[in-house]
């Protein structure tokens, strides 16, 4: 017995059964359709991404670079479909093509037929002449019948001889090799007759004369039963040799050579057949010539028998001769054979190249599918009629068939008149039109099922066209979706025209704000100056009361001299004083109201200070919650990235399936023209298609599953997308507070710049005091108009602080949202892992099944064992029954043989008794006179002899009890035998099954394992995918969102730049980004005393001014520094970033080009079809296929599609070697 896995090395592609063809076929509908639902799920996403363009039309400009890769990829895709779309086109032709050949096989299949009814009709004329044959035979035993009736006397021993003739036939039948043992029987009957013929007398001697004859005839009827056996047997030989030819004619096609030499071995086989059949011929004659001899010598007398024996002789010659021409009938059928399968053989070269020819010219007229498609609808048609035709032809077989049956039936009618040994003949030509019967019921069956195979042909064939016309309605929705996606990259285009020359106008309105600033600032500063001179007016005004009170004394003394009297003086002294101290009065008051003013301002300043710590405190939490939202913003970016690169690889693996659906079509026609070994399981198609409907069933809940799994990723992604709108509607938000903020800081840095300028104006009053006295009710008013402003700037202070609490809100309202944000993206990682616990139990689930499947595996290696074991020990019992048998038969002929000397033996004593009697009795007439102890003595003689022949007869019933017990136990072996051949071929029978079921057992194991990992695949690159483009796009908005708030701060930063140098305070500068939160203490100097001022050295002043100066360039040129460096960190670090990306993306494409390793022959056919064809359209339309097996580089296919457009028909194959892209390490 062959092991399992020797059988299924042994099946080859050709000899597939029809249930794997069927599951091939269905496992391509099942993929066709996937592809179906992929490509509706893309249109689906394509229509999501327009309401997402829609929707994000502020976000147009830094979408743009990413729709240009959408369009590209798109481009691709487009490509990829136009080769899908010549795929199927070459798809079509071979369908045709394999359409012709279907046409062509029923056209040789009716030949066929036509040639079985032509052998029918032969055989049922060589079936006439064997029963003419018959019915001369029965004459001639009618005329041996009456020689019978004529003796009468020996019809016992004819009734004995025939029974012993019957046993010979049987005999005969069971043990046709045992010919010599025949021979040598043959040899001691001549030898008993010639016996026999010496011992009778004349009389006895025609007696045994026409035994021999009898014996003779039947033992040459005997013969020819043999010869008829013999026949009948080459014959079925023939018959099984003509089938075979059947099955090697129907695998001409595809094995030419190996069938030539088939044939020359069958044409071998037959000749060495006939030349066997012509020495059997041979022997048979020279038996006859010996038969004829031996009667010539003994029975010259009898004409008769001479006459019969010569008939038999020319009726011998005349078989010889009919077997001569049925040899070189088959030899010349064989030839002719050899010849049409010549001349087919070169039809079909003819045609191939033909074919060929058709090809190469249809390849360049993509334009005629509905010419072709007609063309196939007409040879639907066709095949219809021809089918038509077919089941004509079946009826007429059928009618046939029934004449045949009734020819039968008649014969079987009349041979039942004739002998036992004809009825056995008439039976076996009836097993043998039997035969041929459901020989021809097998074929009309066959035909049926090749006529429900070209029905399902058909039915293939309207659904490859719907399937066709499908492709060109979704290739048609393709163009009119690119169509619409560039008409709106048009629109976005627009688009971001106006939104850059709304930024133009934004930028000037900015401008003019900046200069509306800078005149502000002015105005501010010349308040400033106006607050100086009032204070230089009042000290003015001290002096020039000081100077008014020493003139006054000077009069006074004047007055003395002139003056005399004292009490004129005192008088004038008391006014004086009374004009003093009103004076004093006067001035006390407003230096006190002076006082108070500077001490409301300088509380004010210190207020404002402090409010400006506060203010920078909460601008520092701000950006460190800013830095937060940033870092969370990154990652909902990468896993954007993620996102992004899952959509990517789902379409590379969409492209794939289309791939593998291609390669499946090429399988498909490979499969149509291995379709020739289809006869030899067309019986077990029935119950193997409920098992497939079941598989379908179950592949039908499984895409269903699978398809529920996609829609739920569907509505993942969209709600993904809704929460990236809000975040981006957030983050526009943020960006309108930071521009507030900045707005804010840039207010306070102005009142820092006027506190400055106020210590400056300060230290300039004291110069200025003598030149300013006239200017004080200028001043007064000033002073109102200075109240004014400073009401104003209160009022502007409570509308900063009112900012100040929204953006604390909207800061609320931003974790508020973050934490939501966070609390999603745990939902999403709980999806995620709740996806990995189902990827596990999966995982699981298959280890179990790979388990069940070892343990089946085992129980079924212990069935086959325990099988074989039985098997042997079957075989063994029927060796040793056979040997049994072979002894018993060995005893029966040794007492047939003891039998038949018995009887001889019995039949000479009665003969020398009835001679004795004769004797006795003439001897007795003799002698009548003679004494009566002559009498005793005979009379004892008689009695002696009857106990002998009682005993004789005795022996010989002992001996027939004997026979037929050996003859019931010989019955009984042989039932046993049967029943044990029974059991074994029941257990053959079951073995088969096993095995049958066993392998399509491991099938589903296999393919369920396979879609396992296919499926754990898919999911986990999906998860993979996801997590890469939600980084990207995390990274993406960070970079971006750094550019603008480096724009920002460089705007704020002009905005801010005022015509005079001023000293830079440390603590009003903005923080920039990564530097940390830092407590900075007020270092506020209150302003410095008059007294101090006056007393004050000037040099020490600007010595201390000088420091300040070369302090503050020495900050200049270290931030100067840092600067540059910073900058150069920066660019190193996007080199590094973008060498980073390309070892990322080699590392991907390498990855990528490792799941095409396996099919390096594709690849080698591409790359062959790309160097070889000359036309650039043609080798562009190539280079997407190489780029998806090959994954190149955006660089590598820009030059490939160079090289292709380009024209190389000067080149040679070496300059495309450089040109060749290096597989990464």
């Amino acid at each position: 017995m062959e092991t399992p896995s020797e059988a299924s090395k042994k099946v080859s592609i050709e000899n597939l059964p029809k249930e794997e063809i069927i599951k091939k076929y269905q496992d391509l509908i099942a993929l066709l359709k996937k592809a179906m639902q992929n490509k509706e799920l893309l249109t689906k996403e394509n229509n999501a991404l327009k309401e997402k363009l829609e929707t994000n039309s502020p976000v147009t400009n830094e979408l743009v670079e990413t729709l240009t890769q959408q369009k590209l990829s798109l481009v691709n895709n487009l490509e990829e479909v136009k080769s899908q779309k010549d795929a199927i086109s070459n798809n079509l032709k071979k369908s045709e093509t394999d359409l012709h050949d279907a046409h062509n096989k029923i056209n040789e299949l009716d030949i066929e037929n036509k040639s079985f009814q032509r052998q029918i009709q032969r055989l049922s004329e060589e079936n006439e002449q064997l029963l003419l044959h018959l019915d001369s035979l029965e004459n001639k035993l009618d005329k041996a019948k009456n020689v019978e009736t004529q003796v009468k006397s020996l019809e016992l021993e004819k009734s004995d001889l025939s029974n012993e003739l019957l046993a010979k036939q049987v005999i005969i039948n069971e043990l046709q090799k045992n010919n010599n043992e025949l021979t040598a029987q043959y040899a001691e009957l001549k030898n008993n007759i010639e016996t026999l013929e010496k011992n009778y007398q004349n009389a006895e001697m025609i007696i045994c004369e026409l035994r021999a004859t009898i014996k003779e005839s039947t033992q040459q009827r005997e013969i020819y039963l043999s010869e008829s056996d013999d026949l009948n047997v080459e014959l079925h030989k023939n018959k099984a040799l003509v089938e075979k030819l059947q099955q090697d004619l129907k695998a001409m096609s595809s094995k030419l050579s190996y069938n030539q030499i088939e044939l020359s071995g069958y044409a071998s086989d037959l000749q060495n057949t006939n030349e066997k059949l012509k020495d059997k011929v041979k022997h048979f004659h020279c038996k006859l010539v010996k038969f004829a001899t031996d009667v010539k010598v003994l029975k010259q007398d009898k004409t008769n028998i001479l006459e019969s024996f010569k008939n038999y002789i020319e009726q011998a010659k005349t078989w010889e001769a009919q077997l001569k021409d049925y040899a070189q009938r088959m030899l010349n059928e064989f030839r002719n054979m050899e010849m049409q399968f010549k001349l087919e053989s070169d039809g079909i070269k003819a045609k191939l190249t033909e074919t060929e020819g058709l090809l190469q010219e249809k390849i360049t007229e993509h334009k005629s599918h509905s010419v072709n498609v007609q063309q196939l609808n007409e040879t639907i048609l066709e095949l219809k009629t021809n089918l038509e035709e077919t089941k004509m032809v079946e009826s007429r077989l059928n009618d046939e068939i029934k004449n045949l049956r009734e020819e039968n039936h008649s014969l079987t009618l009349a041979s039942d008149q004739s002998l036992v040994g004809i009825k056995k003949e008439n039976l076996e030509l009836l097993a043998e039109m039997n035969e041929m019967n459901q020989a021809l019921k097998t074929r009309g069956e066959a035909i049926s099922k090749q006529q429900e195979y070209c029905d399902d042909l058909l039915a293939n064939i309207k659904q490859k066209e719907t399937v066709i016309k499908e492709y060109l309605e979704t290739i048609q929705s393709k163009n009119d979706i690119i169509n619409n996606l560039e008409g709106q990259l048009n629109s976005l285009k627009q688009d971001s025209d106006v939104q850059t020359n709304a930024k133009i106008d934004m930028q000037d309105l900015l401008d003019k704000k900046d200069q509306e600033i800078a005149e502000l600032q002015k105005e501010i500063a010349h308040l400033h100056e106006n607050l100086n001179t009032s204070q230089d007016v009042s000290y003015a005004e001290s002096e020039a009361m000081s100077t008014s009170t020493i003139s006054k004394t000077e009069e006074a003394n004047r007055l003395k001299d002139l003056d005399g009297s004292w009490e004129e003086r005192y008088s004038k002294l008391r006014t004086l004083a009374l004009k003093l101290k009103g004076k004093i009065r006067e001035l006390t008051v407003e230096l006190n109201k002076e006082q108070n003013e500077k001490l409301e301002i300088q509380q004010k300043l210190t207020e404002s200070v402090k409010t400006s710590h506060t203010i920078h405190s909460q601008c520092d939490k701000v950006q460190d919650e800013l830095d937060e939202y940033k870092s969370q913003v990154k990652g909902l970016l990468k896993k954007l990235d993620v996102a992004a690169l899952d959509i990517s690889n789902s379409k590379k693996q969409l492209a794939e399936n289309e791939e593998i659906i291609t390669k499946l079509n090429l399988d498909i026609e490979i499969l149509n023209k291995e379709k020739v070994n289809t006869d030899t399981w067309k019986k077990q198609v029935s119950a193997k298609v409920q098992s497939m409907r079941k598989e379908l069933d179950a592949n039908t809940l499984l895409k269903k599953d699978f398809e529920n799994q996609i829609s739920k990723l569907n509505h993942q992604l969209e709600e993904r997308d809704k929460t990236l709108k809000a975040e981006i509607e957030k983050h526009n938000t943020t960006r309108n507070s930071l521009h507030e903020s900045n707005n804010e800081c840039k207010k306070q840095s102005v009142l820092n710049l006027e506190m400055q300028d106020y210590e400056r104006s300060l230290k300039d009053l004291t110069q200025k005091l003598d030149k300013r006295q006239e200017l004080v009710n200028k001043l007064k008013n000033q002073i109102d108009s200075q109240k004014s402003s400073v009401n104003t700037l209160k009022e502007e202070n409570r509308n900063l602080e009112e900012r100040l609490q929204n953006g604390e809100q909207d800061l609320n309202v931003a974790h508020s949202e973050i934490q939501a944000y966070k609390k999603s993206i745990g939902d999403l990682e709980g999806m995620i892992m709740e996806k990995d616990n189902k990827v596990q139990s999966l995982v699981e689930s298959l280890e179990s099944s790979r388990l069940e499947n070892e343990n089946l595996s085992s129980q079924l290696s212990k069935t086959m064992s325990e099988h074989q074991k039985a098997y042997n020990g079957l075989k063994a019992e029927r060796d040793y029954l056979r040997g049994q048998n072979l002894g018993l038969e060995e005893k029966w002929r040794d007492l047939s043989e003891t039998l038949r000397l018995r009887e001889n033996e019995l039949s000479e004593v009665s003969k020398e008794y009835q001679g004795y009697k004769v004797r006795a009795q003439s001897v007795l007439r003799q002698n009548q006179t003679r004494d009566v102890g002559l009498e005793e003595k005979l009379t004892e003689e008689v009695a002696t002899f009857k106990t002998q022949t009682s005993a004789l007869t005795s022996e010989m019933s002992d001996l027939r009890n004997k026979l037929e017990k050996v003859n019931e136990e010989k019955i009984k072996i042989y039932a046993e035998n049967e029943s044990l051949m029974r059991q074994q071929r029941e257990l053959d029978d079951n073995l088969k099954e096993q095995q049958s079921q066993y392998e399509v057992l491991t099938r589903e194991h296999q393919s369920a394992i396979a879609e396992h990992a296919e499926a754990i695949r898919g999911l986990k690159i999906h998860a993979e995918t996801l997590a890469q483009c939600y980084r990207q796009q995390l990274s993406e908005q960070e970079v971006r969102h750094n550019r603008e708030i480096i724009e920002l701060q460089s705007k704020l930063e002009k905005g801010s730049s005022v015509p005079e140098i001023s000293p830079v305070s440390l603590p009003t500068i903005p923080r920039e980004q990564g530097e940390g939160s830092e407590n900075v203490e007020s270092t506020y100097t209150h302003p410095i005393p008059l007294n101090r001022l006056l007393s004050s050295e000037s040099e020490h002043e600007v010595d201390f001014l000088k420091k300040q100066a070369t302090d503050n360039d020495a900050k200049i040129v270290h931030l100067t520094a840092l600067l540059a460096d910073t900058e150069q960190d920066l660019a190193k670090h996007v080199q590094m970033n973008n060498l980073l990306k390309e070892e990322i993306r080699r590392q991907q494409r390498s990855v990528e080009r490792e799941k095409h390793a396996d099919n390096l022959e594709y690849l080698k056919n591409v790359v062959f079809k790309f160097a070889t064809l000359s036309s650039g359209d043609e080798r562009s339309r190539l280079v997407p296929v190489l780029n998806t097996i090959l994954k190149f580089s955006p660089e590598e296919i820009s030059k490939l599609n160079l090289v292709a457009r380009s024209d190389f028909s000067n080149r040679g194959w070496t300059n495309y070697l450089p040109m060749w892209p290096t597989k990464p390490q």
